[in-house]
């Protein structure tokens, strides 16, 4: 296979990562139901030499379909890549960066005019700024992102700022801003600085990455700059809808695209609500410039409301103060560092760094103790007929009175003061049955039980890594949908990160009453916790209860996985499911020698993932389970599940796998009667497969 990177290399703690392009493909293997094509999109992981935007690369691969949303209306790999024009995403076995032409029309520009001011200005904001602000200047500037800028990011998001962090039309327009004040103390024609700050914009945004709010806002400073050329007024209303048509009809997946969404969405109700605020008479001189930011914030954070609460979950109430501060700060920040790129001058570069460094350290100061503050996060969900129908009736109400300075005030109280509203706790209706959700949370475990009363406990919490974890791309924001602020107990089976990588997530956003802590797991955490042991009861509501089945108070086992702690469901003293963790069958042999008479499960949770080290004969035999729930991810490097067909004396289990099914629903009647298993994809089309890509030498 022979690619052409088209986005600018990141590094990362194993390697690097580039978006890329196929230009050629020689063959694939059989039994993949869709095969990539010349010109598919490609997000392609690799270790060795970084190659340069727009090199040319031949490659051995292991190619996947980005992976699906791991619970209905959560996060979806698939259809963020898809929204950026990548249908792919590879593993490089083995890669050669091709020697090209001199005068390559994508790599000549590339090697000797972007490039080198990339990385130059990359390495200016390392050496002069302290890393948790050159982290966030890099982001925000040329959208130069890893895992340690990702969590100082997650401030910003929780209160309604990130899109300070990211290359926006914001920061495009700070950047116009700045190249014309410094062009009028020039003696050059305004028609020549104008096609000049053209040129310049578009080659920032080819330096940033050509993020799609960049793009959009290097398009609508073209078309404005243009218009006042040719002596015309161009409505910015009508240039926003004439680019967002444009970019539609160019690639149709991109409205897929979170950013391009919110992009195109705010600077709509920006322009219509700064309208609104021009319209206002009799303001003093002082106060206008306040109240502007003020509506402009409001409108914002109120026309985004519904795609922010798909999928995020939830919003900070003081979104539009904050940004009333942290917009004017940090643009000030962004203004002094554009200009000491742009003077390539040692002492006067670090000057204004410092000088810069002080806003934007202030603002994140803010952002971060404010982010804290759990109380003025509020969970909002507005997807139902009757969250939609009050949204439009107040987005109409506020359209129609909006016209003086007193009803200008009422619609801005009527906006904030609506939104706690759409809080889906107060709207959910009450449970009777009892359910427990198996997320599809990759290579790891999570499960959560919602008992009738209105208790939950999570079951480990899949798995983590550098900067992220897979309980807070998917589980974590599906509940917050749901209304889901409590946790009654979590209980962490043993001390694995594939079970206990999103703890430190779901603790932060969440408040858990009581934490168990099985096998070595409390070493992970500093604070109070309970040590689960056989016939500890972890959650009850009168019918059903969820006991400890395992281990011993006493027992400890040289291998972790034994030491898991196994739980049993009970509807009253019916034993219905068991989850054991990662038990392997020496620990299930442990448990069987105090196990007593026999029982019959609705439902088994296979140990280990579905390894052959688990499930043994006996302990199905023992359990004589309905369904087999694995917990497993897509083609995972251990390649589990690999115990082979489940069965007892009487006939073969029926398996359910998070792999193949997504995120898997158990429900049981309030009677106790067992409904079955519902999974998320009943469509195999949606599986996630690897295949191996070969390239033959060029």
């Amino acid at each position: 296979m022979v690619l052409r990177v088209t986005g600018w290399p990141t590094q990362k703690s194993n390697g690097w990562q580039a978006a890329a392009v196929i230009i050629s493909i020689d063959s694939i293997s059989d039994g993949s139901t869709v095969d990539p094509a010349e010109m598919d999109g490609i997000l392609v992981n690799g270790k060795g030499e970084i190659p340069k935007l727009w090199d040319i690369i031949a490659c051995s691969m292991q190619g996947q379909v980005p992976r699906r949303e791991s619970v209905a209306g959560g996060f979806s790999m698939r259809k963020y890549l898809s929204g950026r024009g990548i249908r792919w995403t590879g593993k490089l076995d083995s890669y050669e960066i091709l020697k090209t032409q001199p005068m390559d029309m994508l790599l000549f520009p590339s090697e000797h005019l972007l490039a080198p001011v990339r990385s130059e200005s990359l390495k200016t904001i390392t050496s002069y700024l302290p890393r948790r602000e050159s982290l966030l200047f890099s982001s925000v500037l040329f959208a130069d992102k890893n895992s340690d800028s990702r969590i100082v990011k997650s401030s910003f998001t929780e209160t309604g700022t990130a899109h300070l962090f990211a290359v926006s039309g914001l920061h495009v327009g700070i950047l116009v801003s700045v190249l014309i004040a410094i062009a009028s103390l020039l003696p050059t024609p305004n028609r020549i600085t104008h096609i000049l700050v053209i040129f310049a914009v578009y080659y920032y945004t080819v330096l940033a990455g050509l993020p799609v709010s960049a793009v959009r806002a290097a398009t609508f400073a073209t078309v404005s700059l243009l218009a006042s050329q040719m002596g015309r007024k161009s409505d910015s209303l009508h240039v926003l809808s004439i680019i967002f048509v444009m970019a539609v009809m160019w690639y149709p997946e991109s409205t897929a695209d979170v950013g391009l969404q919110l992009s195109f969405i705010a600077t709509g109700v920006i322009l219509v609500g700064s309208r609104y605020v021009m319209r206002l008479k009799n303001l003093n001189s002082c106060v206008k410039p306040l109240i502007v930011l003020l509506f402009v914030s409001t409108v914002a954070y109120w026309g985004t409301l519904p795609i922010v609460a798909k999928y995020f979950g939830s919003i900070n109430i003081l979104a539009p103060l904050i940004n009333c501060i942290a917009i004017p700060v940090f643009s000030a920040g962004v203004w002094l560092t554009f200009i000491a790129l742009l003077v390539p001058i040692p002492f006067v570069q670090e000057s204004l760094l410092a000088l810069g460094w002080l806003p934007i350290r202030f603002t994140e100061v803010m952002i971060n103790w404010i982010s804290k503050v759990d109380a003025l996060q509020l969970t909002v969900c507005v997807d139902s007929v009757a969250s939609i129908s009050i949204y439009l009736l107040i987005t109409a109400l506020v359209l129609v009175i909006a016209r003086t300075p007193i009803k200008f005030a009422v619609s801005i109280i009527l906006m904030a003061g609506i939104v706690p509203l759409f809080n889906p706790s107060l709207v959910s209706e009450p449970q009777s049955e009892m359910t427990v959700i198996q997320f599809d949370i990759g290579q790891g475990d999570c499960a959560l039980f919602r008992f009738p009363n209105g208790s939950n406990v999570i079951i480990d919490t899949g798995a983590g890594w550098p900067g992220g974890d897979s309980f807070s791309r998917g589980p974590m924001q599906w509940m917050k949908q749901q209304g889901i602020t409590n946790i009654s107990d979590l209980l962490m089976t043993h001390n694995h990160l594939d079970h206990t990588g999103g703890t430190n997530s779901l603790l932060s956003a969440f408040e858990v009453e009581t934490l168990w802590c099985g096998g070595d797991s409390h070493k992970l955490f500093a604070g109070v916790y309970q040590q689960p042991s056989a016939g500890d009861t972890i959650q009850s509501d009168g019918e059903w209860s969820l006991i400890c089945l395992f281990p011993e108070a006493d027992f400890n086992n040289q291998n972790e996985n034994n030491n898991s702690a196994v739980v049993g469901l009970y509807f009253r003293k019916s034993l219905r499911g068991v989850w054991t963790g990662d038990l392997e069958n020496e620990g299930e042999e442990h448990y069987l020698a105090t196990a007593t008479g026999s029982e019959h499960l609705d439902v088994l949770k296979a140990g280990h993932h579905g390894s052959k080290t688990s499930s043994s004969n006996n302990f199905l035999n023992y359990f004589a389970p309905s369904n087999i729930m694995i917990s497993c991810g897509v083609e995972n490097k251990h390649n589990h599940p690999s115990h082979g067909p489940f069965y007892t004396t009487q006939d073969t289990i029926k398996l359910h796998r998070t792999d193949f099914g997504g995120t898997q629903t158990i429900k049981w009647s309030e009677t106790g009667l067992f409904h079955g298993i519902e999974p998320t994809f009943l469509d195999t089309m949606q599986i996630d497969l690897y295949y191996p890509v070969n390239s033959s030498t060029i």
